[in-house]
């Protein structure tokens, strides 16, 4: 982000995601939708690594970039529901 709080023209969108537990929240740059399930799955791992915790539930706005087919496997191969 530049100084005026906007992207720069490298990138489209920011993710973020938060862990309720604790608050504790990150925010990924990124240049197209498609790359959510790739910084999901860094999110998921550094949870687990950096506080030994694990994601039971995620809340979304339900856009299609969290309900498509990658995402959803992902929820199921960690055991994630909805």
């Amino acid at each position: 982000m530049n100084k005026d709080g906007k992207l720069s023209k490298q990138y489209q969108y920011m993710l973020s995601f938060i862990y309720d537990s604790t608050k504790f929240n990150i925010c990924f740059a990124l240049n197209a939708k498609h790359e959510i399930p790739k910084s999901y799955q860094r999110y998921l791992a550094f949870i687990r690594n950096q506080f030994d915790l694990s994601i039971n539930v995620m809340h979304t706005d339900r856009g299609g970039e969290y309900v498509n087919g990658n995402i959803k496997k992902i929820y199921d191969e960690k055991g994630i529901t909805q």
